[in-house]
């Protein structure tokens, strides 16, 4: 399957299935199609600085000139996706006790409630140490 080009329609949760000798097969698993870049990025910092300790408590704010229903804050390595519905310009988003696991590049976009899979243009990447 090929997309041309991505537009809000295309969006959403995909799954698929085939058909073999007059059967359908069980689906497959779901796979949320989103869509970046709909709308101006938010900004990202880190209340707790961006080198922690181990064991340290860390709180990430989102902030946004837009009124967004919801903020997204995901990782580059595709470990983490945290959705926080705050309805207003900025959340925080909290992370307790934090490990090695916890390091890495952050983003966050915001969304609002009618199109939940077309999202803002990323903001500026965080990156976090833990060490």
């Amino acid at each position: 399957f090929s997309i041309k080009e991505m537009k809000a329609n295309w969006t959403g949760l995909y799954h698929c299935s085939y058909e073999s000798g007059g059967h359908w097969s069980s689906p497959s698993g779901n796979l949320d199609l989103m869509m970046a870049g709909s709308y101006d990025k938010p900004s990202l910092s880190s209340m707790s600085g961006r080198v922690v300790a181990p064991g340290d408590n860390v709180t990430l704010q989102c902030f946004s000139r837009i009124k967004f229903d919801s903020f997204i804050l995901t990782k580059d390595d595709k470990t983490g996706l945290y959705r926080s519905q705050d309805n207003g310009v900025q959340t925080t988003f909290h992370m307790d006790h934090v490990t090695s696991t916890q390091a890495g590049t952050y983003r966050c976009y915001g969304a609002f409630s009618k199109d939940p899979y077309v999202w803002s243009h990323p903001s500026d990447p965080l990156q976090l140490v833990v060490t």
